[in-house]
């Protein structure tokens, strides 16, 4: 496989090396870390409270979290390095992109590690936490007095057993919940500026959107931060979560791609903020309608962006020819490039033709013949004069486009050469006129999914209902329901873990005294032991009582 990062470089401390192989080397570094981790994985579920498992697993993810940091900093030097250049090649352009998807995937990858972590961590809280310490001095202490009564054995065990299991994972899981979405609430703060009330209801709107939807709050916040990070304001973060996670539930994009390729679309093309809903509804409506993926769709879309935006096609008309190239098997890279070449070259040549016919250009007559001569080619292969076809382009490229494959179509049908007419056009690389025949081979096709873009863009309903249909399968109400649970449990986990804090450093001296207390009582005189285990008799009968409030 070619190297897309041939020729960018990064420091490694005081040496020089290549980005892919800097890369090879931090990935290098974790190498069967994740083989281990699934083998913890597997071991904590027929143990989940195995304190040294956990320690194990959280070990693993540090060692992950470093090295996704170091492929983090290499990437973001090589982006440092690109900024500085004026005009990119298409080799450069293809590294920019795959630079900037590079970059979100890693950060992706490193906040999934940092929670899985945080998860860890929680677990293993929750088995060494105060209640745990508790249940265990309280049984301890019943089978240092089985002299006296084997009732206060029974205590010990049926707490350990019962109420502090009960209490322990409900308590973790509501503190794990709530701890999953205040971290990605807080990487929403990192990235865009806001008041607390802007946050938390950026956070409500999230739970309250998990509830009805087949997503989790905290991937909807990660969404929100990753728009923020791509030039989205507050205000802006509700509406782009929503529609990302749309994308991600209705097509076989995942939400790094959508938001990412979104967001450079719309800083690409000009498109308003308020209009990414119907940029949503238009894919999902071609990609239903045609022989090609979302994925593949807005690929493309990427690919032919700038130069659509340049020769003043609308954001739909991009969409639609993207379509139409993508159902041809047109790969994005190399077939994006060569049609925006093509469409840059008819709209020079128009150009250029205009400024020499007005006298606004200082040309001289052979180079205004030259100009002249290339606009009346496409004129006339389109069956049009230079005039007509230059107001056609100015007026509607899509169309003007449109018109020129038509009516290269119809000569091929009636006898003519496609490979002849191309070369007229000046049209002579294999990328080229591959797209080229491919067109022209199905000129309505373009037209119809340059017509289905701008009806789905208009009617700005395919992303709605198509996630109204994905909600209705079993799979996506179980995940609803869970979200629910979720929605749940963090409006205790946050109190819960405030709370916990202020309890332990509280009850230190109780446990310490639990501890203590088997010497005590072995030191006491027989009427006082039997003082005490009376105490405890009234103590055990709690226990049945919690079990039916509980």
């Amino acid at each position: 496989m070619a190297d897309v990062y041939k020729g960018l470089t990064v420091k490694l401390g005081v040496d020089t090396s290549s980005l892919s192989s800097a890369l090879r080397k931090a990935r290098s570094e974790v190498s069967g870390v994740a083989t281990d981790l699934r083998k913890v994985e597997r071991a904590l579920k027929l143990d989940p409270g195995n304190v040294k498992l956990l320690a194990q697993q959280q070990k693993d993810y540090q060692r992950q979290i470093e090295s996704t940091k170091k492929q983090l900093d290499l990437l973001r030097q090589a982006e440092k390095q690109m900024e500085d250049i004026d005009a990119f090649t298409p080799e450069q352009e293809a590294q920019w992109t795959k630079l900037q998807s590079d970059i979100v995937m890693t950060e992706q990858k490193l906040k999934g590690y940092q929670q899985a972590l945080t998860d860890s961590i929680v677990k293993q809280g929750a088995a060494t936490s105060l209640l745990g310490k508790l249940g265990s001095g309280i049984e301890s202490f019943g089978s240092r007095v089985q002299g006296f009564g084997r009732g206060m054995e029974a205590v010990g065990n049926g707490l350990a057993r019962t109420l502090t299991p009960a209490v322990i994972g409900v308590g973790a899981a509501s503190v794990a919940a709530a701890v999953q979405i205040d971290t990605s609430l807080t990487n929403v703060k990192k990235t865009v500026d806001g008041t607390d009330e802007q946050y938390q209801k950026l956070k409500a709107s999230a739970i309250e959107f998990s509830k009805t939807n087949a997503v989790s709050a905290s991937q909807i916040l990660d969404i929100q931060a990753l728009g923020a990070q791509l030039g989205f304001a507050i205000d802006e973060l509700d509406e782009f979560g929503q529609v990302v996670s749309g994308l991600d539930i209705a097509t076989n994009m995942g939400a790094e791609q959508a938001a990412t390729e979104m967001a450079q679309f719309a800083n690409i093309t000009k498109m308003s903020h308020g209009e990414i809903r119907n940029y949503g509804s238009a894919i999902v409506g071609l990609g239903n309608s045609f022989a090609t993926t979302e994925s593949d769709i807005s690929s493309m879309a990427m690919r032919i962006a700038a130069a659509g935006t340049q020769v003043h096609m609308s954001q739909a008309d991009i969409l639609g020819l993207a379509t139409a190239l993508a159902s041809m098997g047109v790969e994005a890279e190399a077939g994006g490039t060569a049609i925006s070449t093509i469409m840059a070259q008819i709209d020079k040549d128009i150009a250029l033709a205009g400024e020499a016919i007005a006298g606004a250009s200082d040309m001289t007559q052979k180079e205004i013949d030259k100009v002249t001569g290339s606009l009346e080619i496409w004129a006339s292969t389109a069956g049009m004069t230079a005039r007509e076809f230059s107001d056609a382009w100015k007026a509607d490229p899509v169309q003007a486009l449109s018109a020129l494959l038509s009516n290269m179509e119809a000569a091929t049908a009636e006898g003519g050469n496609m490979s002849v007419m191309l070369q007229e056009l000046g049209i002579d690389s294999i990328r080229q006129t591959d797209v080229m025949k491919r067109l022209a081979g199905n000129s309505q096709f373009v037209a119809d999914a340059v017509a289905k873009a701008n009806e789905e863009w208009d009617a700005n309903a395919a992303l709605g209902k198509e996630v109204e249909n994905r909600n209705e399968s079993l799979a996506a109400k179980f995940e609803m329901l869970k979200n629910r649970a979720v929605a749940i449990a963090e409006q205790f986990g946050g109190p819960l873990a405030d709370s916990l804090l202020d309890v332990i450093d509280a009850a230190e001296p109780l446990i310490k005294m639990i501890s203590d207390g088997a010497k005590q009582f072995s030191e006491m005189s027989k009427s006082e032991q039997q003082a005490v285990l009376k105490a405890v008799a009234l103590s055990a009968a709690i226990g049945p009582l919690l079990t039916v409030v509980g």
